[in-house]
């Protein structure tokens, strides 16, 4: 549903009926920082280079109207870049796909504060077994499996 609905934005900001957002914003207006000194330091690095943008807006002091970090300085720098004509397309991003996303539980009263929930025990067990089919888990070696005795009692006869 996302999907489509970011596709139909896209084609109506490209047809003209809807105006792309601006993300930037004023950021022109308030962003008093070093902004040749960071767009070298973008341009020096290789292609293929690991960028945490967000470290780079803290790193030269990016503040908004208030003097305070934005919540999406690292957003605002990479667009700043993007309008700046730095290619920000040839770097590898910071976390990426890979990571196990897991759901969070409020705790208490206070919606900000959660922890991560616990993984279940079946998916804990599955993903074990997976790891000792391949190999990544030892186990130890195999043993000789006990041979059993079955014995049952015949009701007629009693023995």
């Amino acid at each position: 549903e996302a999907e489509d609905r970011t596709k139909r934005r896209k084609d109506k900001e490209a047809n003209g009926t809807l105006k792309p957002i601006n993300r930037l914003g004023n950021f022109g207006v308030f962003g008093n920082f070093d902004r040749e000194g960071l767009k070298q330091e973008v341009m020096a690095y290789e292609d293929g280079t690991q960028v945490t943008w967000k470290h780079l807006a803290i790193k030269y002091d990016i503040k908004d109207k208030n003097g305070e970090l934005p919540g999406n300085a690292g957003q605002l720098v990479k667009l700043w870049l993007q309008s700046e004509g730095v290619d920000t397309e040839r770097f590898q991003v910071r976390g990426g796909r890979g990571n196990v996303r897991r759901a969070r539980r409020r705790t208490g009263t206070d919606p900000k504060i959660t922890t991560p929930k616990t993984r279940t025990e079946s998916h804990l067990r599955g993903g074990l077994n997976v790891e000792i089919s391949e190999g990544k888990v030892p186990i130890g070696q195999p043993i000789v499996p006990k041979e059993y005795k079955i014995l049952s009692i015949d009701k007629a006869t009693n023995k």
